[in-house]
């Protein structure tokens, strides 16, 4: 599993009657049919992604922010990791 992820400039990220949402950026064109619309944990998430941070920095992060307990901020994060990932929106290093 890589050491941490951090998200990519090629996305635009607005908020919008109180909901953030992702738009990624490709050849200088908004790929609108793949927003995000972000619930409260994921824009938790991605705000944490700013700077590189491992799965387990977020799981704290997100167990410290929400009331869950660790084992579903880890299956949150893992999960929306991965859907970050399949839009090239995350770096792994």
């Amino acid at each position: 599993m890589p050491g941490k992820y951090q998200r990519v400039d090629r996305v635009v990220t607005r908020e919008i009657a109180g909901e953030t949402l992702l738009v990624p950026i490709r050849d200088n064109a908004a790929q609108l049919h793949h927003i995000f619309v972000l619930n409260p944990v994921a824009n938790h998430i991605w705000n944490a992604l700013a700077d590189a941070a491992s799965v387990e920095q977020l799981v704290a992060s997100v167990c410290a922010t929400f009331a869950v307990d660790e084992v579903q901020a880890e299956r949150d994060v893992t999960a929306f990791l991965d859907e970050l990932r399949e839009a090239d929106l995350v770096s792994e290093g």
